[in-house]
């Protein structure tokens, strides 16, 4: 582990110039990285900007580590020694989940004729935007396959991993398993669904025509690359940012799970029966969990908590019983989305 932390950090800690012997400063040009970094931290701990300044180029000296890494390790909460261990931790895990990486990198190179880094480029490129495993991508020859052939063979590998989904499609329409897939693979090539919004939506109960009428995640995600400001989508990915930004308008108790006391976690939460966890970086309720806690089982409670990976402890919000009623499940949103063009005058739409 050490020898991993050492290699990482050589490639990213300022080098020492080559005549003088002295190390070179640390880049501290106000990048777009830089800048959020700041801000992240700042929202986060009410430091003032230089404060978190000194802090983060302290971690940089030490560390070598980036700024995306510094704040969604949330570095600004721990010690240098505590921090070491965070990040040399992290640079192993990183190694073990690229474990196979190069294995296709060289599957690539020699099945297509190509360079070895133009390999890695589109092993890197599938694995981000198809979400596709090292074992598949060497197993189904994806280096041989157009975008769309990759796409439509991650529906079908989704479809025949995700036996609970398929038997419930299964049992509400009377279809064959053969079937099912079929008029799945029809779905996902006309409107791009992924299985779990197939499921989810109950695409079975639509016609094709009303099939491409429901807005999809994809749907979202074009919508948000061309009109959000980056900086604001990040802000409300990281749970801690937002929170300690807008915490004005939460009206809910909330803290983080990292170097939470007991005693502080009892004071925030006397007289709360539920409190909601959510991990520090996400979207659409991935990792999120409801506890119960009570006199009777605060430090079980607690101790599970802090247990958890970094994220944000917040008091459980229990809805109006008419939105309740539409999605007991979860909590409902009214949102306002705002469009606007050069061209034309603000559009705003309630959802």
């Amino acid at each position: 582990m050490a020898k991993l932390f050492e290699l990482f950090k050589g490639k990213n800690k300022a080098n020492k110039d080559a005549q003088t012997g002295k190390e070179q400063e640390p880049d501290k040009r106000l990048t777009p990285a830089r800048k959020m970094c700041i801000e992240a931290t700042c929202g986060a701990t009410g430091w003032s900007p230089k404060k978190a300044e000194k802090h983060i180029d302290d971690a940089r000296q030490r560390l070598g580590i980036s700024y995306l890494d510094y704040r969604r390790m949330k570095m600004y909460h721990f010690p240098p020694e505590e921090q070491e261990a965070r990040y040399s931790e992290m640079l192993q895990n990183k190694g073990q989940k690229n474990e196979g990486r190069e294995e296709c990198i060289k599957a690539a190179a020699e099945a297509q004729g190509i360079s070895e880094k133009e390999a890695a480029k589109h092993v890197d490129y599938v694995r981000k935007t198809f979400k596709i495993k090292y074992e598949d991508y060497i197993k189904y020859s994806i280096y041989s396959m157009t975008g769309e052939e990759i796409r439509m063979l991650k529906g079908k590998l989704d479809f025949e991993r995700d036996e609970e989904r398929v038997g419930v499609i299964l049992d509400k329409t009377g279809w064959s398993r053969g079937e099912a897939l079929e008029h799945f693979m029809d779905a996902r090539k006309r409107t791009g669904c992924m299985f779990k919004e197939y499921y989810t939506y109950k695409f079975y109960d639509f016609s094709p025509e009303e099939q491409e009428t429901l807005f999809l995640v994809r749907d979202s995600v074009r919508i948000s690359k061309r009109y959000d400001k980056r900086r604001f989508s990040n802000m409300l990915l990281d749970k801690e940012w937002a929170n300690g930004t807008f915490s004005d308008y939460l009206k809910r108790p909330w803290c983080m799970n990292v170097n939470l006391s007991f005693e502080e976690f009892t004071d925030k939460f006397a007289g709360i029966e539920k409190v909601i966890y959510k991990p520090a970086f996400g979207s659409r309720g991935q990792g999120a969990e409801a506890v119960k806690i009570d006199p009777d089982n605060m430090r079980e409670a607690y101790d599970h908590l802090v247990s958890l990976p970094d994220g944000v402890i917040e008091g459980f919000v229990k809805q109006h019983p008419e939105m309740n009623r539409l999605t007991p499940a979860s909590v409902n949103t009214i949102r306002i989305v705002t469009i606007s063009s050069k061209e034309e005058s603000v559009t705003q739409d309630g959802k």
